[in-house]
């Protein structure tokens, strides 16, 4: 997950004034500025600046005013300034952030410098691992995996507990990526790693737009699918025609897909479905688990055992729709049954699955039939071997089916005359083995 400042609207600090977005940011330091000092360079503020039209900036004026602004503070108190003035009132966050944390991302990635995410996975009982960019060790021990069990929480752009990580100038956009190369490498590392959602971020600040530049460079096209949440855009207008354009041009370049909303307010509700409602990759990747064509049925399996929690969790969810289809040919069901190896999570409502296809095959035709019904009885016992019931009476229900002797007797026909291993003799062997998983992860 990528965060940027609307997920942060909404926030108010302790005096009780609304949180200021980045161009009203940029304009009241220069209003707490000396203003003697930035004389000289009025004019220039001024037209990187125009009041009435600071929603519209882009934001490179806004790093480019900022550096201006900076020299008319003295050394240090630039950075106390944007603290104190986004110094948000102490254990609050806005309904995106719970919404995010309540998934459970692997990790947020956010240019925000308040504590929201921080407060919301306190709510949630959740330990996480905040980390600054600057903080180079600490991100070379999470690259490693020494804190795979629990979500980070990366702070790009600094911390508000430390001014002197803040940023927001033209030299320090440039300082993060050339002086913190543990940083840039974590950065890289998940763009071409993992599938990232980037909420509230309108991909403007430049030392993110220099990271994907690197990326293009040293990888060509895009290798990673990633997606980001966006307003649909009004294409009656020439405004909305343009800025599809751009998310175009970030689609070809980079692999980033726009979620269009037509409602900012929709975001939480968007964010929390990601648990469980699959998405467009999620179903098409279901679909080609069953494919006839080898190639694509095992590219499909490859990338679903590599799927993060979340997509795991649509996948189970999509291959479970996907066998409840009618007219469900034998072969497809079988591969489709073999795709949910190594993602069960043991999760009982997939155990639950797997029992009702071993039934399903046990009881089904012989004759022409006969391989294929063995075939996605196999399928689900060697997925079964891998599961560990989460408590006694799962573990009693799935022995209690592998070993009733109507079963073990059905399976036993249906792999007459197949070339498959005996099924009933695999099956005494799986519920041995998930009955030793089982006690012994208990």
């Amino acid at each position: 997950m990528v965060t940027g400042a609307g997920i942060s609207q909404g926030l108010r600090r302790a005096d009780g004034e609304a949180l200021p977005n980045w161009g009203k940011l940029v304009q009241a330091l220069r209003e707490k500025a000396d203003a003697s000092m930035l004389s000289d360079r009025a004019a220039l503020l001024d037209a990187l600046l125009p009041g009435a039209a600071l929603e519209k900036v882009n934001g490179d004026a806004l790093i480019e005013a900022s550096e201006i602004v900076q020299s008319g503070f003295a050394k240090g108190e630039f950075e106390n300034a944007i603290a104190r003035l986004c110094c948000v009132e102490p254990g609050t966050c806005t309904e995106t952030h719970r919404a995010i944390a309540e998934i459970a991302p692997a990790g947020v990635i956010t240019f925000n410098y308040d504590r929201g995410h921080e407060e919301a996975f306190r709510r949630m009982g959740t330990s996480i691992e905040s980390i600054r960019y600057d903080e180079s060790e600490r991100l070379k021990s999470l690259l490693a995996g020494r804190w795979a069990s629990r979500p980070f929480v990366l702070k790009a752009h600094g911390c508000i507990s430390e001014p002197p990580s803040l940023v927001l100038t033209s030299s320090s956009y440039h300082a993060v990526l050339s002086k913190n190369r543990a940083y840039r490498l974590f950065l890289q590392h998940h763009l071409a790693r993992h599938t990232l959602l980037v909420v509230g971020f309108a991909l403007r600040d430049r030392d993110f737009d220099q990271l994907l530049g690197s990326l293009e460079i040293e990888l060509g096209k895009p290798i990673q699918r990633h997606a980001f949440i966006a307003q649909e855009p009004d294409t009656t207008t020439v405004e909305g025609l343009v800025r599809k354009a751009d998310w175009a041009a970030i689609t070809a370049r980079f692999g980033l897909e726009p979620i269009y909303v037509d409602d900012f307010l929709k975001i939480p509700a968007i964010i929390g479905s990601l648990g469980s409602v699959p998405g467009s990759l999620i179903e098409r990747l279901a679909t080609d688990a069953g494919s006839p064509a080898a190639n694509v049925r095992r590219q499909a399996h490859d990338t679903i055992v590599s799927l993060g929690r979340i997509g795991r969790t649509q996948m189970r969810k999509a291959l479970r729709e996907r066998l409840r289809l009618p007219g469900l040919d034998l072969p497809t069901r079988s591969e489709v049954i073999y795709a949910f190896r190594g993602i069960t999570e043991d999760d009982e409502s997939v155990v639950r699955t797997l029992l009702d296809e071993l039934r399903r095959a046990g009881d089904g035709a012989a004759g022409s039939d006969a391989k294929d019904h063995a075939e996605c009885a196999a399928h689900a016992l060697v997925v079964l071997r891998g599961v560990r019931a989460k408590d006694a009476a799962m573990l009693a229900e799935i022995l209690a089916a592998l070993r009733a002797p109507s079963f073990l007797a059905n399976l036993e026909m249906l792999d007459r005359g197949t070339p498959l291993p005996r099924l009933k003799t695999y099956a005494h062997s799986a519920a041995a083995e998930i009955e030793s998983r089982s006690r012994a992860f208990w």
